[in-house]
């Protein structure tokens, strides 16, 4: 910068190789770079193609942007960048937000809670959390204790702060009505017919007593009720499927409940087939 213009209006100093604005300090103490007519207490505006702000760093490596207060002392937030990282965030214990227009849509607050659309932690206040990650929601607990949450969902429909759904550590499922639905409206379906008789996979199917191999003491591991995927693919293999995650094997009990179901009404078809016999014997 070779010449400095010194006037009511402020000090602009100039370029001595294209003899433009370098930098202004208007009457209103606004700093510009790169233009004459600062609208901030610094603005900068980039030359056609050039990035607008460099921030070197440090001896240790860090370039780094501070936010203070207006005491000019108290930090709020800070952006670091280093080799291996970088971070944005505040720096007091005030919650880092995100917000579109004036609105704020999400907010990560001082103690580490993740809210989107709703300031408040209160499961009885909040209005609503919608996650839409391209890979799903993918939930992690390392903990030994049982009976902790890794899904919990409340509702103050009917009463306040309420736990309406619930997975556990263990993997149970609690709900608070045992009410699951499915879609099964008869415009949603084609080809209906009645279905076969279950009567020989039912009959075949082994129900188990059995225990999950855990690390948990014998007497905190406790003794299950239900099939093995092996010996349930042996006589309907369309109950069963592959993890591909694992490949370990899963059962459809929705569908071995519904097969239980339909033996059961044969059991009954039979039943009173036999009843009618005998009302016919007693009768002669």
């Amino acid at each position: 910068m070779a010449l400095t213009k010194v006037g009511k209006e402020g000090i602009t100093g100039v370029s001595n190789s294209s003899d433009a604005t370098a930098i202004t300090i208007d009457s209103s103490e606004n700093v510009g770079i790169g233009l004459t007519t600062p609208t901030a207490p610094l603005t900068v505006k980039a030359p056609s193609g050039a990035e607008a702000v460099h921030i070197h760093g440090r001896s240790d490596d860090i370039g780094q942007l501070v936010f203070l207060e207006a005491d000019a002392t108290t930090k709020i937030g800070r952006i670091d960048a280093r080799n291996s990282q970088f971070t944005v965030g505040s720096v007091a214990d005030i919650p880092f937000t995100f917000i579109t227009g004036t609105t704020e849509r999400m907010r990560i607050d001082s103690s580490g809670n993740v809210l989107i659309g709703t300031t408040s932690t209160s499961a009885a206040t909040a209005q609503g959390i919608i996650l839409n990650p391209s890979s799903g929601l993918h939930m992690n607990n390392s903990t030994s204790s049982a009976g902790i949450s890794l899904i919990l969902l409340y509702s103050s429909h009917s009463t306040t702060d309420q736990t309406k759904f619930e997975v556990t550590s263990e993997g149970n499922v609690k709900s608070r009505t045992n009410s699951y639905a499915g879609f099964s409206d008869e415009r949603l379906k084609e080809q209906i017919v009645d279905a076969s008789s279950q009567w020989d996979d039912i009959k075949a199917i082994e129900i188990k007593n059995f225990k999950f191999i855990s690390n948990l003491d014998d007497a905190d591991n406790p003794k299950m009720l239900g099939v093995i995927a092996q010996q349930v693919e042996k006589v309907s293999p369309n109950l069963v499927e592959i993890d591909p995650k694992d490949e370990m094997k899963t059962v459809k009990y929705s569908l071995l409940y519904l097969k239980a179901v339909k033996a059961l009404q044969e059991a009954m078809a039979r039943i009173e087939a036999l009843e009618a016999k005998v009302t016919a014997l007693e009768s002669k």
